[in-house]
């Protein structure tokens, strides 16, 4: 209900507003336990921090880890993602969000982010898509956000997790309803007919099995369909 008030407030950014409150009942309902825990002092991040990776170790994370991965990565954080640009911004402002480029950058930042122990990161559409829902139009959300994670991580090291971990869960559930929405009316564009039916066949596919399957089938009918091997 919040959210929907405060969408197109631009004084009380709904997600800031939410995300606030949010922490501020998680705060009143744990009894402030989570915000006990925290300590503040400065830290710096480790190189290596858990060390070299065994050969066996990245063996096993490629077959369980990369190779499921992968379909998502192109399809929502490579290929979706440059769509997704060309859609909110003029051509002059999305022509450098190209798929080679995102693939670089996030390979890149992966990249520095395993030799501090970091969690892998991408792009991802749907986060474009919920920073545009909630009112972001320029760089300097990302900019924000950065600052804000950085400054958490410097000043409470692991005990960070405390600290996010007041937020509850239905707050980013509810904010993801919002963004999922917006990602998903984009198709609104979408005017071919068997265009169309590469989406339903791929969500149909996905949904039943899994975004690997669903990805492969739609990058085979969609070429099948180019050649008019079949006719929809």
């Amino acid at each position: 209900v919040l959210l929907l008030l405060l969408m197109e407030n631009r004084k009380a950014p709904a997600a800031l507003m939410v995300i606030a409150m949010g922490a501020l009942l998680g705060v009143f309902l744990s009894g402030a336990k989570n915000i006990a825990e925290l300590s503040v002092s400065f830290h710096l991040p480790k190189l290596l921090p858990y060390g070299v990776p065994a050969a066996a170790d990245l063996g096993s994370i490629l077959l369980m880890l990369v190779l499921p991965q992968t379909p998502m990565t192109i399809g929502n954080a490579v290929v979706a993602q440059a769509d997704l640009t060309r859609t909110y911004f003029s051509p002059q402002e999305s022509k450098k969000s190209t798929p080679k480029a995102l693939a670089v950058s996030m390979g890149l930042a992966n990249l520095v982010c395993f030799c501090f122990g970091g969690m892998p990161v991408c792009h991802g559409a749907g986060g474009l898509a919920a920073h545009i829902r909630f009112g972001a139009r320029s760089y300097g959300s990302n900019l924000m956000i950065g600052v804000a994670l950085l400054m958490v991580g410097v000043l409470f090291g692991d005990r960070a997790a405390y600290l996010l971990g007041n937020i509850p869960f239905a707050v980013m559930g509810g904010m993801l309803v919002f963004a999922g929405a917006e990602l998903a009316l984009t198709i609104a564009d979408i005017r071919e007919r068997r265009d169309l039916f590469v989406i339903v066949g791929m969500l149909g596919v996905s949904l039943v099995t899994n975004l690997a399957v669903g990805f492969l089938l739609g990058i085979g009918l969609a070429y099948l369909l180019k050649m008019e091997k079949i006719k929809i």
